[in-house]
């Protein structure tokens, strides 16, 4: 869309990296699928049991985050974030407050703080952030 193009870089970069995400990514269903109209497209998508296109989609949205924010970039990056955020972090835990009270909020101001940096909206950053969190890749202190 051109407007997005125009107006919305970083949404047009997540958009395509998604959609190319749907084309590299192996998938049988769509595989030999190759739609001459968008009525085709839209028909086909419709009879999609919405389980598999929820993991369609999921594969896809994954993809667009990890070619536009890579693991190796986020891994030097997120260290240097977080030191900028110690004393905030360390006067919190001297209240003797649990993690997941201040966690949202670490994860949503270094996902603001890199957004510029990667060209991707905040969203995209906390998602990448929260899934590295998740395998234990990243940490909050």
């Amino acid at each position: 869309d051109e407007y997005i193009y125009d107006h919305r870089p970083t949404r047009y970069y997540f958009t395509l990296a998604h959609e190319i995400g749907h084309y590299v990514i192996p998938n049988e269903l769509i595989k030999h699928f190759r739609p001459s109209r968008v009525a085709a497209w839209k028909d086909f998508i419709d009879k999609v049991d919405g389980e598999v296109y929820g993991w369609l989609e999921y594969q896809a949205y994954a993809f667009g985050g990890l070619l536009l924010v890579p693991r190796k970039f986020l891994l030097n990056h997120f260290p240097e974030q977080i030191n900028a955020l110690n004393r905030k972090i360390e006067f919190v835990k001297s209240q003797d407050l649990p993690k997941d009270s201040y966690q949202e909020y670490v994860i949503e101001t270094i996902a603001g703080n890199l957004s510029k940096l990667y060209d991707v909206s905040p969203g995209v950053l906390k998602k990448r952030i929260s899934k590295e969190i998740e395998i234990g890749m990243l940490n909050v202190p």
